[in-house]
């Protein structure tokens, strides 16, 4: 499509793409002279002057001499000609408000493949999906202002519930006017979130007043057109409230009716194309909406009916709209032979005028003027034919007595109504126009036509159902979906890999499944593997075997469908951010614990990858219903079985990437779900072990020393406790999850019953100090005689040589180094490159490099045979050693006092670094000044730099250096004595009473305002933090658990 053109001021030529192409592409009809009568010489049979025909035209005067008046009028293309048009571009209404819209000029002979490009690619207008003509009074009318209004409000609602064209006359006056009234008054009303109604006006050329104003060979972008108060005979205004105009020039001039048949045979056109219904399409229908009118009104609506194209008669709008409705309300319904497609007999049912309805009817056509007397038998002879297809006739009365129907409904009955036996194709059209409450009112979802994929219902083919749900589905179409699968429709039928493929095609242009894997383990990290990947049968379908043409088709052959639909195209819809559409999947599925929090995930990650922050406000609020949704049937589990809630937290799923509920919540830093009970108590019980909570820590203490007093001071738990299943136990288990129902009730009732194979050790004497906690206890210990003997080697034995303790640190550090290795072995990646990434993204393991580095480089600078390397030497390891020791806050991380307030620490001092910020604006700020005022014309060097910052720094702790500031120690200004260092150099004397002034303020806003403001900060946000439930510490020690799950597991060599 074509970019949109910007308004550009009046008679500036807009060089682009739509004015190449139309250039091209688009002709306008010229005439050659042809004069009749002689004393109007000057004028030609088409109408215009002699001056206003082409030079060419002068060259044909035999031709023009020789053509009769009558042979002119049948066939007007023998003496007119095609030129490029010259008439294109933008028109704006300047006496209405500056409303721009799109006009050209076109040859009344284009063939309708080019206008419809010029619709679709060029002017950029949507297809539609329902095509509304308006027909009518030509001239001013009147109309009821109610009934008005309820045009107005149905023909719009109409509009924007079906995606529709709307089709008119184009000009300034009649049903044409009222047209443009509704689009008006529907623009003022409407949200920046409704398109713009498309209403394409069909207006001969040469009947437009003040069309000169619109001709230029290169396009007005846009020309200013005024609507004047009074019409010239035979032309009329364009109306302003049209977005689009095309002006069809068959050659003449002021002759009205000559764009009819470029009209009817356009909107044939139009009807062939296909609606945007995703897999299932469906040509676009038409209906014709009549409002007033004359004569050639009725001719219309009876070439309309005998194609089959629905009419809608507003009845009290006048003349041929209430003749028409009169006609059909009292003509007789008879019952007569007919022959359908097949030639078989049928009887059908029509209506009837009988003579006295006719007799009416022409009385009725005398009082209104209706037309000439002796064409009233013709035009009963119209009515009558259009009653011949009264099932097509659909009539709107408003009456202010009774709740009436909308137009739109109307409009969309008519339309039904035609297609009454045709039971799919009536679903297609409410498909498309996403009215689903038609859909549920119609004929289509009557006892007669409800399926149930039973064999009686023949004529519903599996196919035609399976397509329109899989484009409801394409389509968002949430009630749809809910509808169809509410009436049977079963999802692991129609659901294959092409078809998901396809889905997938339609949002995200070419990509397989396997991309689709690749992209969830983007989003989520390498811990999740989608199925998509793992799965060879999936991973082994390649592009040619998706091809629908490929009568070898691989997928089809192995029968590659899914044994969980829902899940598929929950995944689909959550990538796509369809909430509803999700949700809807989400409650049809089972599983829906792992589902919520994969949704939450990806959400979230999705956030984060765009800038528009409407979409991020939006994708933040789905992930967060999602977040309500897990916690809901978590603690529906929890409440009704502690046991299984624990087990559904651990369980191993293939379905959501091999892993399993509370990794994916760990891995996800998710501390709201984490701080459920039911997390919190499971990991308390992977904490404990088979140990109770009562054991004091002293007992540990004692029984890490003497072991053989476990089993006299340890008390453990009767009945073995849910721990971190292992693969093989996680196979034993048989998992059945109720699905809750959708309708109305709680959408947080979904929980599983889960049964886990248990053994119970009966011996006490079997049990072992196997927990956790005993684990880092030992660890703790072990550790804290390492950094002892590291420390007393620091202290009293670093020599070049090697020593006994010294080998036995080495060995230490390389089994230290040999447990990294091993934590980056066994990480949940896939091959070694992101195993190195995840292992990277952890802090500790940063600091676990970075001391392992220092301790061998401080070895290496410790080998050579030198004092200063020594010294070097020295300081590295002392570096080192602080490392080791800031290790130690590693293994205190798990400890479930330690744990929750080193995570409040680093919260504190991620919040600290928005305070440094600005108390560096004050010290930066002080320490330039007050040098300056103190020591002018300074030496600009390394020292000087440090000396500027070096009493600010220090005065922030109470050191004020007054000494200094006011010079009472011994100082001097002699240059040489204070740049070799012998005396420290005087301040100046302004210095010494204007800097003590400058330093009180300096150390009242830091030390007073500042610092006191940080930590009033840091109360309320602890006291902000989210209350856990009762027994589970305070929110830091939410996030302890988060942070420490991961490191539990891998001292359990579970994870």
């Amino acid at each position: 499509m074509t970019a949109k053109v910007s308004p550009a001021e009046p008679g500036e030529i807009k060089n682009s793409k739509e004015v190449t192409w139309i250039q091209k592409n688009i002709k306008m009809r010229c005439s050659y002279m042809t004069s009749g009568d002689k004393a109007k010489d000057d004028i030609c049979q088409c109408g215009y002057k002699k001056c206003d025909h082409e030079l060419i035209a002068f060259h044909h005067r035999k031709r023009e001499m020789e053509s009769p008046l009558t042979e002119l009028e049948s066939d007007f293309s023998k003496y007119t000609y095609s030129v490029p048009t010259t008439s294109f571009g933008e028109i704006k209404f300047v006496s209405c408000g500056g409303i721009i819209g799109k006009f050209v000029r076109v040859d009344g002979q284009t063939d309708m493949s080019t206008m419809l490009e010029l619709m679709i690619n060029v002017w950029g207008i949507e297809k539609p999906n329902l095509l509304i003509s308006v027909t009518g009074g030509a001239k001013n009318f009147y109309m009821k202002p109610r009934l008005r209004d309820a045009f107005r409000y149905g023909l719009m609602k109409a509009v924007h519930s079906t995606g529709a064209w709307i089709i008119t006359g184009g000009t300034h006056n009649g049903v044409m006017k009222h047209v443009g009234e509704a689009v008006k008054d529907h623009s003022l009303t409407s949200t920046k979130s409704h398109k713009p109604v498309v209403t394409i006006g069909i207006a001969p050329w040469g009947v437009v007043q003040n069309r000169n104003v619109l001709e230029n060979k290169e396009g007005t972008w846009p020309a200013g057109y005024s609507i004047e108060e009074q019409e010239n005979k035979h032309e009329s205004f364009l109306d302003p409230n049209h977005s689009h105009f095309i002006l069809v020039d068959n050659g003449t001039q002021h002759k009205f009716g000559t764009e009819i048949s470029f009209r009817a045979e356009l909107e044939r056109k139009i009807s062939e194309m296909q609606t945007d219904t995703g897999a299932d399409i469906a040509s676009v229908p038409i209906v014709i909406l009549v409002l007033e009118g004359g004569h050639g009104t009725l001719k219309t609506v009876k070439t309309a009916l005998e194609e089959n194209t629905p009419a809608v008669i507003v009845k009290g709008s006048g003349r041929a709209a209430d003749i028409l409705a009169y006609a059909f309300k009292y003509a007789e319904t008879v019952e007569v032979d007919a022959k359908d497609k097949d030639g078989v007999g049928i009887k059908i049912i029509k209506k009837q005028m009988k003579q006295n309805l006719k007799d009416d009817i022409a009385k009725q056509m005398e009082g209104m003027k209706f037309c000439e007397k002796k064409k009233i038998p013709f035009n009963i002879e119209q009515i009558q034919h259009c009653l011949d297809k009264s099932e097509l006739i659909q009539i709107f009365e408003w009456n202010s007595s009774t709740i009436a129907q909308d137009i739109d409904e109307a409009i969309l009955k008519a339309l039904l109504k035609a297609k009454k036996n045709q039971v799919i194709d009536q679903l297609k059209l409410a498909l498309a126009w996403n009215r689903i409450d038609i859909a549920k009112r119609s004929e289509i979802f009557t006892d007669d036509n409800r399926w149930k994929y039973q064999t009686e219902h023949k004529s519903l083919t599996t196919g035609s159902l399976n397509n329109i749900t899989i484009s409801a589905i394409q389509l968002n179409r949430v009630n749809f979906v809910e509808l169809f699968l509410d009436n049977g429709v079963s999802l692991k039928e129609i659901l294959t890999i092409r078809t998901l493929v396809w889905l997938y095609r339609n949002s995200m242009k070419e990509i397989t499944l396997k991309e689709v894997g690749r992209l969830m383990q983007d989003l989520l990290g390498d811990y999740y593997r989608p199925h998509y990947i793992s799965d060879e049968r999936y991973a082994r379908i390649m592009e040619e075997d998706l091809d629908e043409d490929n009568s070898d088709n691989k997928a089809e052959k192995q029968n590659l469908d899914f044994d969980n639909p829902e899940w598929e195209l929950f995944i689909w819809s959550v990538l796509n951010n369809y909430q509803e559409m999700a949700k809807l999947f989400w409650l049809h599925g089972k599983g829906g614990l792992a589902a919520a929090l994969v949704a939450n995930a990806l959400l979230n990650a999705m956030s984060q990858r765009t800038e528009n922050k409407e979409l991020i406000a939006n994708i933040t609020e789905n992930a967060s219903e999602f977040m309500t949704l897990a916690i809901g049937v978590l603690n529906k589990c929890y409440s009704a079985d502690e046991k299984t809630a624990h087990d559904l937290l651990i369980q191993k799923l293939f379905q959501w990437g091999e892993t399993s509920c509370v990794l994916i919540a760990v891995e996800e830093n998710n501390k709201e779900f984490i701080s459920e009970p039911a997390c919190q108590d499971l990991f308390d019980n992977v904490w404990m072990g088979k140990m109770t909570k009562e054991n004091p820590t002293w007992k540990l203490l004692l029984c890490v020393a003497i072991p053989p007093l476990i089993p006299l001071l340890v008390k453990f738990k009767e009945n073995e406790i849910v721990e971190p299943a292992s693969p093989d136990q996680i196979s034993h288990s048989s998992v059945q999850e109720s699905r809750p129902s959708h309708h109305g009730g709680n959408a947080l009732g979904s929980h599983s019953s889960i049964q886990i194979h248990e053994t119970r050790d009966d011996s006490v004497n079997n049990k072992s100090l196997n927990t956790i906690e005993s684990f880092e206890l030992s660890f703790a210990i072990s550790y804290m005689i390492f950094l002892g003997l590291y420390s007393y080697i620091l202290i009293s034995q670093l020599e070049n040589n090697l020593s006994v303790e010294e080998r036995i640190l080495i060995v230490w550090v390389v089994a230290i180094f040999i447990q990294e290795i091993r934590q980056v072995v066994t990480t949940e990646s896939t091959t070694l490159k992101t195993k190195l990434q995840s292992y990277i993204t952890d802090g500790w393991n940063i600091l676990d490099i970075v001391t392992i580095l220092l301790f061998v480089i401080g070895m290496v600078l410790k080998g050579v045979e030198n004092p200063q390397t020594l010294e070097a030497a020295r300081v590295v390891l002392g570096v080192n050693l602080l490392t080791f020791f800031m290790r130690l806050l590693h293994i205190f991380s798990v400890h479930k006092d330690l744990g929750p307030k080193l995570v409040m620490i680093v919260s504190m001092v991620y919040n600290l670094t928005i305070f440094a910020v600005i108390l560096l604006v004050f010290i930066v700020s002080y320490a330039v000044v007050s040098h300056a005022i103190l020591y002018p014309n300074t030496e600009f060097s390394l020292n000087t730099m440090i000396a500027i910052f070096r009493r600010p720094y220090w005065n922030i702790y109470g050191e004020l250096m007054l000494e200094e500031v006011e010079g009472t120690q011994d100082c001097t200004n002699v240059a040489e004595l204070y740049k070799n260092g012998t005396y420290p150099r005087c301040p100046t004397v302004s210095g010494k009473y204007f800097v003590p002034v400058l330093m009180g303020l300096y150390m009242f806003m830091c030390n007073i305002l500042l610092l006191n403001l940080l930590i009033a900060i840091f109360g309320i946000m602890d006291l902000s933090a989210p209350s856990p439930p009762p027994g589970h510490g305070a929110f830091w020690q939410c996030g302890w658990r988060v942070s420490s799950y991961e490191e539990i597991m891998f001292d359990k060599g579970v994870k």
